[in-house]
């Protein structure tokens, strides 16, 4: 069977639910299904899963079964495409994406990737032979409306977040020592630790005060929060400066200037950069000078405002673990997605005891 459709009037597909906003994972896993049965007339069953939310199980004319493993992604963007681009390296299954909705970039992205998806409006890729099924451009019903996301996921409460994996520790502190290594408002600190403890990434224990827990999948949502609502607002602007390896002969002022991305990535021996990041704390002007780069949102130099509290960043010209993490996470490349791995094993995960 060999399907291919990159038009939404292509096959006239109209979903049995109209999509306007992400439901629970149940919900948009069966609108899923519903759809791709509807425009193929495949045999499909969804079973339990093991390590995953969910399988599929798709039976060929030969009485064959294809089988995947599912993750659902309800609002899947490029950060949590890295987000799950780790969890399936980590776990090393036949995987299948399904999100609310895939758009035509994030669909060929996925397609070079090779990594199958089905969204609940109709768009998909299955490529096990003899299936062939690749469908794009299908667009929800009615508009999607924002999600709202937790308060602890705000921008506020991502900064809070931040400062609490930075220093594990800190969550024993008073609300006070939070808000001022996070530099919030105390009362903000008060209700994103309530909503955290709600969420079960903050315990109770008596005596022994406060703990993080589930940090992995603490980190893995705070890396979509930042990409999402925190990082944008931080981005001074794209650069382009007179040589592609500039940032190679630059000495960066102690406490002021720290490599992120791909190029902390490279002062760590784990990866040849294409694109430059840098963040800052003294006058952007000062920096852009002194190094040459001119504007162009098309430049391949980053320039961002640095967040934290200084002395978080382990490693002197460097921006923190967590930062350099979630920068490598969210571009969605596989290589970078790997270079994060290794960054949260040897460098992150130690923080966490």
């Amino acid at each position: 069977m060999f399907i291919k459709s990159e038009r939404s009037d292509a096959m006239n597909i109209e979903p049995k639910h109209k999509t306007r906003s992400p439901g629970d994972e149940q919900t948009i896993l069966r609108r899923a299904y519903d759809v791709l049965t509807e425009a193929t007339g495949l045999t499909m069953f969804i079973e339990p899963g093991l390590a995953t939310d969910a399988r599929l199980r798709i039976v060929t004319h030969e009485n064959e079964s294809i089988q995947y493993d599912i993750y659902i992604k309800p609002r899947l963007t490029k950060a949590a495409l890295g987000v799950a681009l780790r969890s399936i390296k980590t776990l090393g299954t036949n995987p299948l994406i399904i999100a609310d909705f895939i758009n035509p970039k994030l669909a060929e992205m996925l397609k070079d990737l090779e990594i199958p998806f089905l969204d609940a409006v109709g768009n998909a890729y299955l490529n096990v032979p003899p299936i062939y099924v690749f469908i794009k451009g299908q667009r929800p019903l009615e508009p999607r409306l924002p999600t709202i996301p937790n308060r602890a996921f705000h921008q506020a409460g991502a900064r809070i977040v931040a400062a609490l994996l930075m220093a594990p520790t800190l969550i024993q502190q008073p609300f006070r020592a939070i808000a001022e290594a996070a530099d919030v408002s105390l009362g903000t600190v008060a209700k994103t630790i309530t909503d955290l403890k709600r969420l079960g990434y903050v315990v109770e224990r008596g005596e022994k005060g406060r703990r993080l827990a589930r940090e992995r999948e603490l980190v893995d949502r705070w890396v979509i929060a930042y990409t999402e609502v925190l990082r944008p607002k931080l981005i001074l602007g794209h650069y382009r400066a007179e040589t592609q390896n500039w940032w190679k002969n630059v000495t960066l002022t102690p406490h002021q200037t720290y490599w992120g991305g791909e190029t902390a990535a490279n002062m760590m021996g784990i990866l040849r950069p294409h694109e430059t990041t840098v963040y800052v704390r003294l006058p952007v002007a000062k920096f852009l000078v002194t190094h040459h780069l001119r504007h162009d949102p098309e430049g391949d130099t980053e320039v961002i405002k640095a967040f934290w509290r200084q002395g978080d960043e382990p490693d002197e010209g460097i921006a923190p673990p967590l930062v350099v993490y979630a920068d490598l996470i969210a571009t969605g490349d596989p290589r970078n997605v790997e270079a994060a791995q290794w960054v949260y094993e040897h460098k992150l995960h130690k923080s966490f005891g």
